[in-house]
């Protein structure tokens, strides 16, 4: 039929777990803004000002970008080709610069000055990966929050474009499995940038040892997050905490927010005509734009932007707030 139920549960172990069973809303395929019909990627920058609401409303249905069936087989990819692909790269590179440390004779700052520049043994490589892994952590919360999740202009046709083929297309099908880990080629592109700004920025043994460890970092980041979507962790784990955690970032706290703004909303009909000691209330469609101002943070997914780890949340606070457990008789 043209209409689809949309309540998910990941796992059935889950189904009465209510931070891990998001439910969607019914959606007629016949109705939608676009035609699902049609790639979506040049439609939905004609959605205007309701692209950030309509793309904020997930749905379980397969997305399809591109006519070409080529350049539409790059966007997509099956999770373990992550670490496929990926993790001999990782070892390759943490064995040529940990042996390169070894011979002794690479220091640092020493393009800048000979006199106070820094011997780095071999020693050092540990300090040096694990230094590129927190920094993948950092890198990879200021892309989901500030690139990932930016606010496209309503007018702009090409950076809504942008936006939903960066991260858009994830929020309305997160249940695409297709499309949670990064494609090898555009994740290529980006992996190289890094690279060769590190090798850049600091001697080569030196860039290349905090390469190797953020490249794990991202291993780690992208079988996390396809996990998160799609794995069963025990209840109390780390896996658990950020599994709940992501689920708020997709949907429960959308729903909270629409129901905050709902309910306010009713509550400003009610008392419409009602008085307060400084005179007439202020009128209703003054209130209610204060509440959707207010109520933002609720209606999209503006916190919880932490994949692999929530730190960088609790350091910025973006973090997710505690939902109240409620009394027991």
């Amino acid at each position: 039929g043209s209409m689809e139920n949309g309540a998910v549960a990941s796992a059935s172990s889950q189904k009465t777990d209510p931070p891990m069973e998001p439910k969607l809303k019914l959606v007629d395929w016949d109705k939608d803004l676009i035609d699902w019909r049609k790639p979506l990627l040049w439609q939905v920058g004609h959605l205007g000002e309701k692209y950030d609401e309509w793309v904020h409303q997930p749905v379980t249905k397969p997305i399809r970008l591109f006519y070409s069936d080529f350049i539409e087989a790059l966007t997509k990819t099956v999770w373990y080709s992550v670490p496929i692909i990926w993790m001999p790269l990782m070892l390759y590179l943490s064995w040529s610069y940990y042996r390169t440390l070894a011979q002794g004779d690479v220091r640092l700052f020493e393009s800048f000055t000979t006199e106070y520049s820094v011997a780095m043994p071999k020693s050092t490589f540990p300090g040096l990966f694990m230094l590129g892994m927190l920094g993948w952590t950092l890198v990879e919360y200021l892309i989901h929050r500030f690139l990932f999740h930016m606010k496209p202009p309503k007018d702009s046709y090409y950076l809504i474009t942008l936006h939903f083929v960066l991260h858009g297309q994830h929020h309305k099908a997160p249940f695409d499995e297709s499309r949670l880990v990064f494609p090898p080629v555009p994740a290529s592109l980006v992996i190289a940038f890094f690279y060769m700004f590190l090798r850049y920025l600091l001697p080569e043994a030196v860039g290349g040892s905090v390469f190797a460890g953020g490249l794990l970092g991202y291993i780690v980041y992208d079988m996390t997050h396809y996990y998160l979507h799609f794995g069963s962790p025990h209840r109390g784990s780390y896996l658990y905490h950020m599994k709940a955690h992501h689920v708020k970032h997709h949907f429960a706290h959308q729903q909270s927010g629409a129901l905050l703004l709902t309910s306010a909303r009713m509550a400003l009909r009610g008392g419409e005509n009602s008085r307060d000691r400084g005179g007439a209330l202020p009128s209703l469609p003054a209130q209610e734009t204060r509440l959707r101002a207010s109520a933002s943070l609720h209606l999209s997914p503006s916190l919880g932007f932490g994949i692999s780890t929530d730190l960088w949340d609790y350091i910025f606070h973006t973090h997710m707030p505690e939902e109240p457990h409620p009394k027991t008789q």
